[in-house]
């Protein structure tokens, strides 16, 4: 993993940026990380009108999509940008990885870090099982790197 990104859902704005390498801030500097957050939520936001949803009702008049698409992951020679939203759809967490990167792992993360992002104190994710519980966290600036380590590495 090399950073992560959390840009505004409603205005592109960035909320939040963390870098866990040299190259991601060689490659994304901290002055150029806003720029890079708006272009994500631009893809993204837009992704509707510009990708064909995979479900449809298609008929006589045409195609009808009835699901909405998104991007799940950016795909570069240099890096791998994996998204999900939260569950409120107020934020897109966007993980940055290296091309070697195992791609369904990076999926996995960054979608429990954008569920538990909003859902640390739920109740249902306090009565689940240990082997399915994800450490639980007050996400902080400060404490979202630490965040990542617990979830990446979990004591056994």
């Amino acid at each position: 993993m090399e950073g992560v990104v959390l840009v505004e859902m409603s205005s592109g704005a960035l909320h939040y940026t963390k870098s866990f390498s040299d190259a991601f801030d060689v490659r994304h500097p901290k002055t150029e990380r806003l720029n890079l957050g708006a272009l994500i939520f631009a893809l993204q936001n837009f992704a509707g009108s510009s990708i064909r949803a995979t479900e449809n009702n298609d008929g006589p008049d045409g195609p009808q999509p009835t699901g909405s698409a998104e991007i799940v992951m950016f795909a570069t020679p240099i890096e791998n940008m994996v998204l999900a939203a939260t569950p409120s759809n107020q934020l897109l967490v966007v993980l940055f990885t290296t091309p070697d990167f195992a791609v369904d792992a990076a999926k996995w993360v960054v979608g429990r870090v954008a569920f538990n992002y909003e859902n640390c104190d739920n109740a249902e994710m306090q009565v689940m099982t240990a082997l399915n519980q994800v450490v639980r966290l007050m996400f902080t600036v400060a404490s979202f790197a630490q965040m990542w380590r617990r979830v990446l590495f979990p004591v056994l």
